[in-house]
């Protein structure tokens, strides 16, 4: 049996948790190693999954380049579901960080791939 390729699907953002631990819990019974990321995963994610040895939630960012292209060379990760975003809401209130996460955020995990 060959080793299944690692998963990384970023940012438990709260419109899409309910979608990310489905992913999740889907692609680690199929057999995949499943590496979920944050900037600050929510704890009972982390405890739902702590049980699940395919499934590690880690805390970073999708605006960190560095830290991303890192994760994914160390981990050997080969796809990507990719969720991070910032709502409208927040965009408004902070249009820069809203650029920055859903525009840059994207195009560095475009970049690395």
């Amino acid at each position: 049996m060959k080793t299944p390729a690692p998963i990384y699907l970023p940012k438990w953002a709260w419109h899409h948790r309910t979608l990310t631990r489905l992913h999740a819990g889907l692609l680690a019974a199929r057999g995949d190693r499943v590496l979920l990321l944050d900037r600050q995963p929510p704890p009972d994610a982390v405890r739902q999954f702590a049980r699940t040895a395919d499934v590690e939630c880690v805390s970073a960012d999708v605006t960190d380049y560095a830290a991303l292209d890192t994760l994914c060379a160390t981990r050997g990760i080969t796809q990507v579901v990719h969720t991070a975003a910032l709502l409208s809401t927040s965009i408004r209130a902070n249009p820069l960080a809203g650029t920055h996460v859903n525009v840059m955020g994207t195009a560095n995990l475009l970049e690395i791939a």
